[in-house]
């Protein structure tokens, strides 16, 4: 077994070296919890120690306001409070836990989408998920690498036509990540474009299995906020002082091209818009790859195309987001990395191990949220 699944363990092993380097060398033990536990991080172990809060707060700003840790989704710290109630710290179980879900994500994409092969569109692919755009956050006490691993098998068991599993996993989705939602809302449409030559009965019976338990995930998060919080608005009432309102989705990329004119874009404190300018032209090579280089598109490269573009356009198009972790949200497209011209497979995969770094090294100092 262990000669059958050395290319995505070496990958992963790979990236897993880079991690801990630029950790140790950033003079920080990657074997601690403190270097992985930043921001956000302290809210999911909050939800898995104690549940749901709202409290009312006073907001920098002299505003009143209501806090806590609502705006943070259940899924994530409901696993590390299972798996710790054996006793275990919640944060040792969130560390661990992220880390094998990283694991498990680029052996789970490379034994279902490239079928065990070590050729170059395996090796090109697998690579590329190692090493995702938003890597740190892979690592680290968010729930990024689980998202990504049930996105993986959610596309997965849509494109095997197993209904029912995919709209199980949709509902751990949508319970894991906002960007989550993603993945649903791509089949949805799917449904009603590359599938117009199924009858509408089996459309509506296949939306129902593998949509309808997305919908019930989010009926029953507003259940799990009022059950601890007495609120049914819990979430929207502690978001209400975040600014999450919708901008023009292309700025960041359009400021990434211009630092990059005046020969600013590879410093440091640039990082993340390098990294988003990365994400939005790999987002174009495959989305131009499926569109010229089919001759006939199937149903799940349709599917594919639109999760990608609704997964990059709810963080781009959202005010008051960390963008540059949400850009993690499409380690999945790695998917599709391997059949792309070698050139830009490789200069992709080169490119995300590069940018890889300074986002750690900015994670560590706490400058990203």
């Amino acid at each position: 077994m262990a000669r059958l699944v050395w290319l995505p363990v070496a990958a992963w092993l790979l990236a897993t070296s880079a991690v801990f380097a630029t950790c140790a060398l950033s003079g920080r033990s990657p074997f601690r919890t403190a270097p992985w536990v930043r921001w956000d991080s302290f809210q999911y172990l909050d939800i898995s120690r104690r549940g749901y809060t709202l409290v009312g707060c006073v907001r920098p700003s002299g505003l009143l306001a209501w806090c806590g840790n609502a705006p943070w989704f259940p899924a994530y710290p409901w696993v590390v409070r299972a798996v710790a109630a054996v006793g275990l710290d919640h944060a040792v179980v969130a560390v661990v836990l992220a880390w094998l879900f990283q694991l498990a994500t680029v052996l789970l994409l490379w034994s279902s989408f490239y079928r065990r092969r070590v050729d170059f569109e395996a090796v090109a692919a697998v690579l590329f998920a190692a090493f995702a755009p938003g890597l740190i956050y892979d690592y680290a006490v968010f729930p990024l690498s689980m998202l990504a691993f049930f996105t993986v098998l959610y596309l997965r068991l849509l494109s095997r036509e197993q209904w029912l599993l995919a709209g199980l996993t949709g509902f751990v989705l949508v319970l894991t990540y906002p960007v989550g939602i993603a993945a649903p809302i791509a089949a949805t449409l799917a449904l009603l474009t590359a599938y117009r030559r199924v009858p509408d009965p089996s459309r509506r019976h296949r939306a129902l299995l593998s949509v309808g338990p997305s919908v019930v995930a989010l009926g029953l998060l507003p259940v799990v906020q009022a059950w601890s919080t007495g609120h049914w608005d819990a979430y929207f009432l502690a978001n209400a002082s975040y600014g999450h309102t919708l901008v023009e989705p292309f700025s960041r990329t359009i400021h990434a091209v211009e630092l990059l004119a005046h020969r600013q874009l590879f410093t440091l404190a640039n990082a993340p818009y390098a990294q988003a300018l990365l994400v939005t032209f790999a987002v174009a090579c495959v989305l131009a790859a499926l569109v010229f280089k089919h001759a006939a598109t199937t149903p799940f490269q349709v599917l594919f195309a639109l999760w990608m573009l609704v997964a990059w356009l709810i963080p781009q198009a959202t005010a008051g987001t960390s963008e540059y972790r949400a850009e993690a949200v499409l380690l999945p497209m790695a998917v599709m990395i391997g059949t792309l011209p070698r050139f830009l497979a490789v200069a992709l995969v080169a490119a995300a191990v590069a940018i890889s770094i300074p986002i750690e090294v900015l994670f560590l100092r706490g400058t990203l949220i």
